[in-house]
């Protein structure tokens, strides 16, 4: 059954769902996971120690990724999925990190060695030059006669995520512009991060590619300081980054509860397993907790034996972090062209697993006229009634951007501008540390009481 916006009333929802026992739904699932000796209890958690300290980080294209990948799957045949598979991600990125360090040449009387992690895809190299320390792209660009043979620092000040990584992804190429050798950034983090943070960077096609890397705030600062007392800066940039010949495939790893009524019919849920490789459990928070609260909800649904009549797809996307067209969301969008139409929501857990407030939604009026309704009235025991305007997730995107399929994401507990997020990101900090046991359980029982209810509805939300 199919429905149009002007149909999308309280009056209509709530006739058209009274036979239907949802509540009796979210009773059992949070009845699980608080009855004593409970084995849904911490599941999560658990899960995804075990991932991060096994596997440990899961960088696109290495044998860590593909352990963990074969991981899943054996854990999805076990769990009793349905239709588990690896689909495949073709010919992804052959970057290689190796070796690296900086060095302070200048003006510590001895060298002195400065924590720093090479920026994803920059080409490798061995500089030794003096330093230029600016603040911004127009700094840049007022100083630009100072740069020819220099490596450029930027010490740019930290607004929010979205404003501020731009200087990851185009600092080098700015620099390069101007005759910079090299590239160095104040790690794309709110202010006082002590742990250098990575991330995905590119080369603009009409200038030269330089190495890039990032440092620490603490860092950039100091260098700063130096350059403003009027002391030469003299860094050793040396990094083995490079792209290999070797052709590499990786897979999403897929499987599914199929549904009673409405088999073809799809929401699908995930996260990414890959991560970056910045310390030895990089990727617990970013995304090894998300994608695991995401199989935890199927495997909690089967294990209940709570089937609804539409089908829930489990994805866990390689290839997040690099955010370029050979990402798994990419290969998922071709690998499934002729499903598109099938697809009623796609939701993607991404920011962290914090305590769960809501959820985030993006998509027609109609449709989050649904959303709201089903989480005010069904989802009141779970504590998680918020829904926000803002659903979208990297990987997800592609498949609103291209067919307009609503997207999800878990709407949790954060600092003003997700400062405790970032705070961690990419960094070797991103590890078990920063994930509570107790909020992964609850955004579990969320999601699968959300999702579940949608899948269920005798009704499909409308996708325009």
């Amino acid at each position: 059954m199919s429905i149009s916006a002007n149909h999308v009333t309280s009056k209509f929802l709530k006739e058209n769902t009274r036979d239907y026992n949802y509540l009796d739904v979210v009773e059992t699932l949070f009845n699980a996971f608080n009855t004593k000796n409970s084995t849904f209890k911490h599941s999560a958690y658990e899960s995804t120690l075990y991932l991060v300290e096994t596997f440990g980080p899961r960088l696109w294209g290495s044998k860590n990724l593909e352990k963990a990948i074969e991981h899943m799957y054996d854990k999805m045949v076990k769990s009793g999925f349905e239709n588990p598979r690896l689909e495949l991600v073709p010919n992804i990125t052959n970057w290689k990190r190796g070796s690296e360090k900086l060095t302070l040449l200048s003006p510590h009387p001895t060298p002195t060695n400065i924590p720093m992690i090479g920026l994803g895809l920059s080409i490798g190299g061995n500089v030794t030059a003096e330093v230029l320390v600016v603040n911004s792209f127009d700094d840049l660009e007022i100083r630009k006669n100072e740069v020819n043979g220099k490596i450029v620092v930027f010490n740019e000040a930290w607004n929010n995520y979205t404003d501020t990584v731009i200087y990851r992804r185009n600092g080098a190429s700015a620099a390069a512009r101007h005759g910079a050798v090299a590239c160095i950034i104040r790690s794309i983090a709110p202010d006082g991060a002590v742990t250098p943070h990575t991330g995905s960077m590119r080369y603009q096609n009409d200038t030269i590619k330089i190495p890039a890397a990032a440092i620490s705030d603490y860092s950039a600062k100091m260098l700063d300081h130096m350059q403003q007392r009027g002391q030469k800066i003299i860094l050793n940039l040396y990094m083995e980054a490079s792209f290999s010949n070797e052709v590499i495939n990786s897979y999403n790893v897929v499987g599914e509860i199929t549904g009673t009524t409405y088999p073809n019919e799809i929401i699908l849920l995930g996260g990414h397993i890959d991560s970056w490789d910045t310390g030895p459990q990089t990727g617990a928070n970013d995304d090894g907790a998300g994608f695991m609260v995401c199989f935890e909800v199927l495997k909690t649904l089967i294990k209940l034996d709570l089937r609804p009549k539409r089908t829930l797809r489990f994805i866990a996307w390689s290839g997040e972090e690099f955010s370029n067209e050979k990402a798994g969301s990419q290969a998922y969008v071709k690998t499934h062209q002729s499903e598109m139409e099938n697809h009623i929501l796609a939701f993607e857990s991404d920011l962290g697993t914090t305590s769960l407030r809501g959820f985030g939604f993006t998509g027609s009026d109609s449709a989050s006229n649904i959303v709201q309704y089903i989480a005010s009235t069904y989802l009141q025991k779970l504590n998680c009634t918020q829904i926000t305007n803002d659903g979208e997730s990297r990987d997800v995107q592609p498949l609103y951007d291209n067919f307009k399929i609503p997207m999800m994401n878990n709407f949790i507990a954060h600092t003003d501008r997700n400062e405790d997020y970032f705070m961690v990101h990419h960094s070797a900090a991103d590890n078990m540390s920063v994930l509570d046991a107790d909020t992964m359980d609850e955004n579990v029982k969320g999601i699968a009481a959300m999702l579940f209810i949608i899948a269920d509805l005798p009704f499909m939300i409308p996708r325009q």
